[in-house]
C-alpha cells in the first residue's frame, strides 16, 4: 500500500469522529432482539415457534415515528406454512381474552401474587400507609395476570403464561391453548 495524492472527500477529523460513534453503539446482530411473547407461542398449524419482527414507520405530515410488533410463525417446520402474521396489540387483546376464560386454579400465580401483594403492604407500612388486615384487597388472580401481561417485563410475562398447562398456540389470529393430555381447547 501506499499513500494516496487525492484530495480526501472527508477531514481526517471527520472520519476519526465517525470512527468513535461507530464503536460505541455497534448494531445489534440480526435476530438478537427479545420481545416479550416469543418462546411461549406456538403455531397452530406447523408447531414451530411463534418470532416476531419489528417495523418502524416514519409518519410523513408530523414526522413521527410509530413502532409496530408482527408475530408469525417462525416457519422452521414448514417453510411454506401459511399462518397469518398479528400485530402485538392484536395478541395482546387474544391473551386478555383467554385469561378471561381459565379457570383460576390454572392460572397457578397464587404463590407469585401472594408473594408482590405481601411485599406492597410491607412498603406501605413502613412509608406510613398501612392498611388493617380488613382493608386489604381480595386476591384476584385474573387481573393481576391481565395486569402482568400488559406492564410486566417480559420474563414476567413468560412466566404468567407458562402457568397455563399447556402449549399456547397461535392460528388464525386467535390464540387458545392445547391441552397435553387431552385435546380440549381453550378458545
Amino acid at each position: 500500500m501506499h499513500k494516496g495524492k487525492h484530495k480526501p472527500l472527508i477531514s481526517k477529523v471527520l472520519f476519526d469522529q465517525v470512527q468513535i460513534q461507530l464503536a460505541v453503539a455497534p448494531k445489534a446482530p440480526y435476530g438478537s432482539k427479545e420481545f416479550g411473547f416469543t418462546r411461549i407461542l406456538k403455531c397452530g398449524a406447523c408447531k414451530t415457534g411463534v418470532t416476531a419482527e419489528e417495523h418502524v414507520k416514519r409518519i410523513k405530515t408530523t414526522g413521527e415515528i410509530r413502532r409496530y410488533i408482527y408475530y408469525h410463525c417462525g416457519r422452521a417446520n414448514d417453510l411454506d406454512c401459511i399462518e397469518p402474521y398479528i400485530r402485538e396489540v392484536d395478541l395482546m387483546d387474544e391473551l386478555l381474552g383467554l385469561i378471561d376464560k381459565l379457570e383460576l386454579d390454572e392460572i397457578g400465580a397464587q404463590e407469585q401474587f401472594k408473594d408482590e401483594l405481601e411485599r406492597y403492604h410491607k412498603f406501605n407500612d413502613v412509608i406510613g400507609n398501612g392498611q388493617t388486615e380488613v382493608t386489604k384487597p381480595a386476591i384476584d388472580l385474573k387481573a393481576y395476570a391481565k395486569y402482568v401481561l400488559e406492564h410486566g417485563t417480559k420474563e414476567e410475562k413468560r412466566e404468567i403464561l407458562r402457568y397455563a398447562r399447556g402449549e399456547i398456540l397461535l392460528k388464525d389470529k386467535k390464540v387458545y391453548i392445547e391441552r397435553k393430555r387431552r385435546s380440549k381447547k381453550i378458545k
